[in-house]
């Protein structure tokens, strides 16, 4: 709404200061040709313009086509609020390297900084490139479909730069995030407990019966799928693009969209930006819907980690990420299917405690905010952990007996890490070591990150719709990725001259070029941080 009202006033104040300027043209075209005076008929109009055109090259005469004063005044506002989304852009900007700064406690000027700002200057300037060339577009078209004139062909250097540095922008950003989710920090706190003594093999010993390790397998499968999943369609939202795109003589919009996009790329982008956007927004309803109403893909991965009595500790930053508490309020969650049966249905009639972190509280998703010495502690006790590994992860080799040393070190670091992550937690409910806090309104809807140089402990804000770390997926960055979808769609648009099938398989290349890459490093790094052979994943 403020684009609109800041596009529509720059518009008219520019027009009314060119319509004192404009010469009239069409009665300096009327009387060059001799037809007398007044208006003229569309094949009167015809004669004068081959009559133009032929002087001109005889006698290199200065004669303009007809100009609309509105017309005009739509150019120059398109540069007006050009310089206003700069503006914007940057404090927009500011703000968002502002929340860095209260998240980071300390301003270290280090490369992992410099290229997070640059990252965030990157996002809020192709999103205005996309709304200001998608908005001229769609503005100018009506204009013109409204008052049915010709008119000059507009300046197109404005469009093209900017829709190419959003395109490449955009794609930067994705590229950045998706790496960053892919590699982010990830490990699964086993909760469950010996069950009895078992005969080890070989001594005759009886040591502890060590838990199954395929809960913490279908763990890691479970979070490598919901890394990918996506609330739209790529295929679908290009599919019906192309289709309409490829429709549209049917539908008796020859003149009005046909004939006159082809010759004004920045309308055809108008259009590809409202169609791609209704199709995916249609779409994205529809899936909160029934993410609402019926099942979500991270409620259904809380409820997995429930009932394996495993916890995730994700970390999407240094100091920020996410903590869903799985542990269980059974014995134990390794047992047989009628056992799990009868505890499901003691939680459904609460005869036993409820699940959650604290006492008396069902929440079990948290967004964290660490302080500075957690994390450090954190990273000194991995850091440790992994330094014991003898020969490195476990990795194939030929010799049986370097296998079976790989495999004993990365369980033996594994349980060194799960066992500090117990105690912290452990000691964070006991000990009240971390403030347990509700987002406001004002911190929900600008995102405001608490001041962490003020607090004395971590904050832990509750997350009663237990999906707020889907962010770390790829349905966290849904807007983002439709986005650099239409720019693609419509630079592609332009390579292969309105082709739209042509467009929406290039666009649908690179959509699912982004969902690969982040599933491949996705499940590597899974492998890698919770120490877990890959080829168990």
């Amino acid at each position: 709404m403020i684009a609109t009202l800041i596009f529509f006033i720059a518009a008219q104040m520019v027009s009314a200061a060119d319509q004192r300027k404009t010469p009239r043209i069409m009665a300096r075209i009327t009387q060059s040709s001799g037809m007398g005076k007044g208006n003229i008929t569309a094949s009167e109009a015809e004669v004068v313009q081959f009559f133009l055109v032929t002087e001109y090259f005889k006698q290199t005469l200065d004669v303009q086509l007809l100009s609309n004063p509105l017309y005009d005044g739509v150019q120059k506002a398109y540069i007006i609020v050009f310089y206003v989304f700069i503006g914007i852009g940057s404090l927009v900007s500011l703000y968002r390297w502002f929340r860095m700064y209260r998240v980071q406690q300390v301003f270290v000027l280090d490369a992992t900084v410099l290229i997070q700002a640059i990252i965030e200057i990157f996002d809020t300037f192709s999103d205005l490139f996309f709304y200001l060339n998608g908005f001229f577009g769609i503005f100018w078209f009506i204009l013109y479909c409204i008052n049915q004139e010709e008119f000059n062909q507009p300046d197109l250097v404005y469009f093209w730069v900017l829709t190419i540095l959003g395109t490449v922008f955009k794609t930067i950003v994705i590229c950045y995030n998706v790496g960053k989710q892919s590699t982010s920090d990830v490990f699964f706190i086993d909760w469950e407990r010996s069950k009895g003594l078992l005969q080890a093999e070989g001594t005759g010993h009886v040591v502890p019966a060590k838990p199954s390790v395929f809960r913490h397998l279908r763990i890691c499968d479970k979070w490598k799928e919901l890394s990918t999943k996506r609330s739209t369609n790529v295929t679908f939202s290009c599919l019906m693009t192309a289709l309409v795109l490829n429709l549209c003589p049917e539908l008796h919009l020859e003149y009005a969209y046909l004939r006159f996009s082809e010759q004004q790329p920045f309308v055809r982008f108008g259009f590809i930006a409202v169609l791609y956007l209704f199709f995916a927004g249609f779409q994205f309803i529809v899936s909160a819907v029934y993410h609402h109403f019926f099942k979500h893909p991270a409620r259904d991965f809380v409820e997995e980690l429930c009932l394996s009595n495993i916890s995730m500790f994700l970390l999407d930053s240094q100091y920020h990420g996410y903590y869903v508490h799985g542990e269980t309020v059974h014995q134990c969650a390794d047992t047989d299917m009628l056992t799990l049966l009868k505890n499901v249905q003691k939680e459904k009639e609460n005869k036993v405690p409820p699940r959650g972190m604290f006492p008396n509280d069902n929440c079990v998703t948290f967004e964290m905010y660490l302080k500075r010495d957690v994390r450090q502690a954190f990273d000194e006790n991995y850091s440790s952990a992994i330094n014991k590994l003898a020969v490195g992860l476990p990795t194939a080799q030929l010799n049986p007996s370097v296998v079976e040393q790989q495999v004993a070190d990365a369980v033996q670091a594994s349980e060194q890490i799960n066992a500090y992550f117990m105690s912290w937690i452990k000691n964070c409910r006991e000990a009240q070591s971390i403030i347990k806090a509700q987002k406001s309104p004002l911190e929900k809807s600008f995102r405001m990150p608490p001041s962490m140089n003020q607090a004395p402990y971590s904050v832990f804000y509750r997350d009663d719709s237990d999906t707020s770390f889907s962010s770390n997926v790829l349905m966290g960055l849904e807007w983002d990725l439709v986005f650099f979808e239409i720019f693609w769609f419509a630079v592609s648009d332009y390579w292969f001259t309105n082709t739209s099938i042509a467009s929406a398989l290039f666009t649908w290349f690179m959509s699912t070029l982004v969902s690969i890459g982040r599933r491949i490093i996705g499940t590597r790094n899974v492998g890698t941080k919770t120490l877990t052979d890959k080829r168990l994943l």
